[in-house]
């Protein structure tokens, strides 16, 4: 398939390429339709910001980040903060960090604690260039008893990404926490920090019954 010209006639043959159910003509018919600039192509943008396709959704948040002025940006650049695609995360994050400092303190906060290590790297690195000598790790040592498992499994191995050996005392009690996502992320963080310390611990979750356990486990021992 090939489009020879890029006339704004040709953005309704072009929308229905980016409906089509063939991937590689749908990422092609975006691209083309994006780079013409038109009325109708920005709309179309703003639409795949929600598209299925994560590598379509990145092409449009990297050009409404790029072509937006900073009101039509800053609603969106909320919502992309919390796309499912890690890299998107990322981008969303830097350009709130450069365009809306003010702004981009809570979503760099909250962030400290996303399941991503990009995005947790991300996080920190924007806020300490603004505050240069904020401690991390003490902010993830605080955040161990979140009562939402999803963010305290992200402190334990937030902790593990800046803590130091001393810290490893923190995570031994949650071995046994009810979620096995957070139990997993202990034997990392201990594995991290202190690792030759904690092998008989390693070993015993070794025999665990829950698979995901026992290989955390055996990559820890490793």
């Amino acid at each position: 398939h090939s489009f020879p010209t890029r006339r704004s006639s040709d953005l309704p043959i072009l929308r229905e390429g980016v409906l089509s159910n063939d991937r590689w003509l749908r990422r092609e018919s975006f691209q083309l339709a994006i780079a013409m600039k038109s009325e109708q192509g920005m709309a179309l943008l703003s639409e795949m910001l929600t598209d299925a396709d994560p590598i379509m959704r990145l092409w449009a948040a990297r050009n409404v980040i790029a072509q937006f002025d900073d009101t039509k940006l800053l609603p969106i650049l909320s919502n992309l903060t919390q796309d499912r695609f890690v890299t998107i995360r990322c981008e969303a994050l830097t350009a709130f960090a450069k365009r809306f400092p003010q702004e981009s303190q809570g979503k760099l906060n909250m962030a400290l604690l996303d399941g991503s290590a990009s995005v947790r790297a991300t996080a920190r690195f924007w806020i300490k260039a603004k505050i240069s000598e904020i401690n991390f790790a003490e902010i993830y040592r605080i955040s161990l008893t979140e009562p939402v498992v999803k963010r305290q499994r992200a402190a334990i191995l937030g902790l593990a990404e800046t803590g130091m050996a001393s810290d490893a005392g923190a995570v031994l009690a949650l071995l046994d926490a009810p979620a096995l996502s957070v139990r997993k992320a202990a034997i990392h963080a201990l594995a991290t920090l202190d690792g030759d310390h904690y092998l008989e611990q390693f070993m015993t979750a070794l025999t665990n019954s829950h698979p995901s356990i026992s290989n955390e486990a055996a990559r820890a021992l490793t």
